[in-house]
């Protein structure tokens, strides 16, 4: 099976934030207790906009998913306080893509490594709630 990417950029009403991000880290909650095939579910956020990044085992697992009692209750959640619509981003591998492991070309190694004699450099990052499905769930 091909894994699934998705990204679902979210545009809440200014007055709303807080309410919409309460509402996705609670169907991240049970997206993870539930959801079958789940291997990445991370709610990031921006100056205007929330975006989610979700990776799934299959194109089965996201179906799934995509009619489970969680999306029910967030669109529930949401309905109101979006400016416009979801913009959600099906993606899947190319045929000419590297392993999922390759090398980094920037420092020659995987995550976190670095060259021989050079100190792992951080990517810079905005702040954001990372959460990932326990590996057993897979």
């Amino acid at each position: 099976m091909t894994e699934v990417v998705v990204i679902a950029t979210i545009r809440p009403l200014p007055e709303y934030r807080a309410e919409v991000i309460a509402a996705m880290e609670k169907a991240i909650a049970d997206v993870h207790a539930h959801d079958d095939g789940c291997l990445l579910y991370a709610l990031n956020e921006g100056d205007d906009r929330l975006v989610m990044v979700e990776k799934w085992s299959s194109a089965e697992a996201l179906d799934k998913h995509s009619r489970g009692p969680a999306l029910v209750e967030l669109n529930q959640a949401l309905s109101g306080r979006l400016a416009g619509g979801l913009d959600v981003q099906i993606l899947g591998r190319t045929r000419r893509a590297p392993p999922a492991r390759a090398p980094c070309k920037r420092c020659g190694g995987g995550a976190g490594d670095a060259p021989p004699g050079r100190p792992a450099q951080p990517l810079p990052v905005r702040p954001a709630l990372f959460l990932i499905a326990s590996s057993t769930r897979r």
